[in-house]
């Protein structure tokens, strides 16, 4: 991926999206910075390399539900109702919003509904 980020990352938010011309050549050159920075490609897939040993080591921590409110937010085409189903093994007061039109970027795809799910989702919590 050494210098070929822009062109990777062009690609892969593009096909995980519901509306490819959601992601803007501005959004996919910030993307691509990123991992262009010394140690952000390193950083980005330590992430996924990091998944199976995060989960052993988070499992015992679920014993007991989280009771706080919990905003699961998931794109219709995407993972969808997936999200709050994860986060319903985990916590018993899980509030769901599956996003239409869209798919694994909430905030590039549905920005206004996704903002105004915060909002309410933290004005609530006061």
């Amino acid at each position: 991926m050494a210098g070929r980020e822009r062109e990777f990352w062009g690609a892969f938010l593009r096909r995980a999206m519901y509306d490819p011309s959601a992601a803007t050549a501005e959004d996919i050159d910030e993307y691509a910075g990123w991992v262009a920075r010394p140690g952000g490609l390193h950083a980005l897939l330590s992430v996924y390399r990091a998944g199976p040993r995060d989960a052993e080591q988070n499992r015992a921590q679920f014993a007991e539900p989280l009771t706080i409110p919990v905003l699961a937010v998931g794109g219709a085409e995407y993972l969808g109702e997936e999200v709050p189903a994860q986060m319903r093994q985990v916590a018993t007061d899980v509030r769901a919003l599956v996003l239409p039109d869209c798919g694994h970027n909430p905030p590039l795809e549905q920005p206004g509904p996704l903002a105004e799910a915060y909002l309410d989702f933290f004005r609530a919590a006061r």
